[in-house]
């Protein structure tokens, strides 16, 4: 996540593809937790596989929500702090007005 944090920053990719990303990355990491477990306990596959299952419902819930949730943090920033992300990328000076005021 936070390559993706850095490529955003610097305006190698949108913020849209940011976000998306971002929910990937969230089952990705479940991933490690499962391999993990196989050689493990029961505890332990339960644990990971319960993980993997509250991710995936996490990603799940907010995809039908996705543009919409874009469209709220975009209203956000254009209402406070009159910068829009989803249009242009965020400059470095930019980016210091919209979290430092």
């Amino acid at each position: 996540m936070a390559l993706t944090l850095v490529m955003c920053y610097n305006g190698l990719i949108p913020f849209e593809l940011a976000a998306a990303m971002v929910l990937g990355e969230n089952i990705g990491t479940t991933i490690t937790a499962n391999l993990a477990a196989i050689v493990a306990n029961v505890s332990a596959k339960r644990a990971a596989r319960a993980h993997l299952i509250f991710n995936i419902f996490g990603v799940l819930w907010m995809l039908p929500l996705f543009h919409y949730f874009l469209l709220a943090i975009n209203y956000f920033l254009q209402k406070k702090h009159g910068v829009s992300i989803l249009t242009t990328h965020l400059s470095n000076v930019d980016f210091g007005d919209v979290f430092y005021q």
